[in-house]
């Protein structure tokens, strides 16, 4: 379908004006077809004059792909980028990834922007919320026309449900990288094969051809993505284990931060990280690995690396001293929750308990909440089962399908609302202790049945702490 620049083309039912084209996928909604057909009325109720989507309805023109007509549009539309654009996927990691290469960038001399889920960042200003990890196809080809006039290089997170969506069709990257792939959002997807298979697209389609993929080599749901781009003459930068080409091991863990060891080809470098949490090593791999790929000076990357600044909410220490260690992150996964948990542990002396406090998110993957709670009790002493976005569901079903996961004689509560939860932990535990808020990180709200309700795990640990002081 040829649709010309000119055009009017939107994704959204309430923005159609009249002669707008409304371009809808199906699997946009967890409602799915009925979603649809509710907004294609309503698109048509605006004046549309035509709708293209992927189901059969009356008066509507069917494409398997809609999405695609929109990226191809909205590069047609917005065609200024940044010069150098890198992309991450991956269940975890995505947003460190994003946040530390652009600062990497900036010790490099680049203007750099970045476009994740904490927003979209124009060098060190965050300027805008898109809602999405990775926005729709306008709204992310509009961005970087804005970005393009300041910036060089851009970090994009381009997450599962976008790439099976084809949101970032519209793009050809400098360099891609894969964090990792654990279980998530098999709700949208169906199957851990579907979902690897959507990131894989990154990689397969949307890596321009003399670009670089920069993967994990050690996960075995990277080694089809590494054969088909060797297949197809596309370079490959591999991180994570001893025979990969850069590595980041881990020396000592301490409170301070990782000391670490850097290897890329011949050359070891030495130098400690001020960042919290073993897997941040695999972060900073991936991290460089991009670095490297998009031609920033390795020299000066390796000399920044001991002043980056950690991620918002991602393994942030909010306690204050005398006080129980509190950190915020937004683990929200098993395996984020193992990863979490099993950094904190070694850094507790020897009278300290680990207390981990999470919840599940409501009408997403039911299937990974028992699995969080095993992966949480896998290193804490203490578990606290409570609410995390509930969404329209009932929130003392999500924590009880969540504790089934739990193993036996787990020591553990199952608390509501969140702020009780917290309170609990902080009141039962010492100076010796550290306590995990897991779950939402930076997020600034608690989404119950349909409303938004302003919460922070930071700013209610805080007050929590004040007043135990």
């Amino acid at each position: 379908m040829n649709i010309p620049k000119t055009a009017h083309l939107t994704d959204d039912s309430r923005a159609v004006k009249p002669g707008s084209i409304f371009i809808h996928d199906v699997n946009n909604h967890p409602e799915g077809e009925a979603a649809a057909i509710r907004f294609i009325k309503q698109a048509k109720q605006n004046g549309v004059s035509e709708v293209v989507t992927n189901i059969k309805y009356q008066d509507t023109t069917f494409d398997p792909a809609p999405n695609k007509i929109l990226a191809k549009w909205a590069a047609q539309k917005f065609p200024a980028t940044p010069k150098t654009l890198v992309g991450v996927t991956g269940t975890n990691g995505k947003t460190s990834v994003a946040w530390f290469y652009r600062q990497l960038a900036a010790s490099c001399g680049k203007k750099c922007g970045s476009i994740g889920t904490l927003g979209v960042y124009n060098d060190k200003q965050e300027t805008t919320q898109t809602g999405y990890t990775t926005p729709t196809a306008p709204t992310l080809h509009q961005t970087l026309q804005t970005l393009s006039k300041t910036c060089t290089h851009t970090a994009i997170e381009v997450g599962s449900h976008a790439l099976a969506l084809h949101r970032a069709d519209g793009l050809r990257f400098t360099a891609a990288a894969l964090t990792n792939i654990t279980q998530d959002h098999l709700d949208f997807h169906g199957t851990m094969e579907a979902y690897a298979a959507a990131k894989a697209r990154l990689f397969t389609e949307l890596l321009q051809e003399d670009g670089t993929a920069v993967l994990p080599i050690q996960n075995p749901l990277a080694w089809p993505i590494a054969a088909f781009c060797r297949e197809n003459n596309i370079n490959v930068l591999t991180t994570g284990s001893a025979n990969a080409e850069l590595t980041v091991n881990i020396t000592k863990a301490h409170a301070q931060g990782l000391d670490v060891t850097i290897k890329y080809n011949a050359d070891n470098h030495h130098t400690t990280l001020p960042l919290l949490g073993t897997f941040q090593a695999a972060n900073i791999a991936t991290t460089l690995g991009l670095g490297i790929a998009s031609g920033l000076d390795f020299t000066k990357m390796l000399t920044a690396l001991a002043t980056l600044q950690n991620v918002p909410g991602r393994m942030e220490l909010v306690s204050q001293k005398g006080q129980a260690t509190v950190i915020v992150d937004y683990a929200h996964t098993p395996d984020a929750l193992e990863s979490a948990t099993a950094a904190l542990k070694p850094l507790l002396p020897k009278n300290g308990k680990l207390i981990t406090l999470f919840g599940a998110g409501g009408d997403r993957d039911n299937t990974k909440r028992p699995l969080m709670a095993k992966a949480a009790a896998k290193h804490s002493d203490h578990v606290i089962i409570t609410d995390d976005n509930p969404r329209s569901e009932n929130p003392q079903k999500i924590r009880d399908q969540v504790a089934a996961g739990l193993p036996p004689n787990t020591p553990h509560q199952n608390l509501s609302p969140r702020e009780d939860a917290i309170t609990a932990a902080i009141k039962m535990a010492t100076e010796h202790d550290i306590i995990l808020l897991a779950g939402k990180g930076h997020e600034t709200g608690q989404i119950i049945n349909g409303t938004t309700h302003p919460f922070d795990d930071r700013d209610v640990a805080r007050k929590i702490l004040l007043q135990k002081s």
